[in-house]
């Protein structure tokens, strides 16, 4: 014989059921996908100013190369 409890038979049929859900539980979840939306905003913001960087290194660095011709060609 098998002294295997199931998973049904250990939280019943759904997530709901569970003796540790309640309303708390509820608020958490509902306060960690609130963070979780700050965060996705604030990675957005960090995307952009990442491009806006690299546009400032390419045109930094078209900047150096045309310096760079300019002194071979003046030397």
């Amino acid at each position: 014989t098998s002294n295997k409890i199931t998973f049904s038979a250990l939280v019943g049929d759904s997530l709901i059921t569970l003796s540790a859900y309640d309303t708390q539980n509820t608020l958490n979840v509902n306060y960690l996908s609130g963070s979780i939306d700050i965060n996705t905003a604030n990675i957005a913001i960090l995307e952009q100013d990442a491009t806006s960087n690299v546009q400032d290194l390419n045109f930094l660095s078209a900047s150096i190369d045309q310096n760079t011709s300019d002194i071979l060609c003046d030397g």
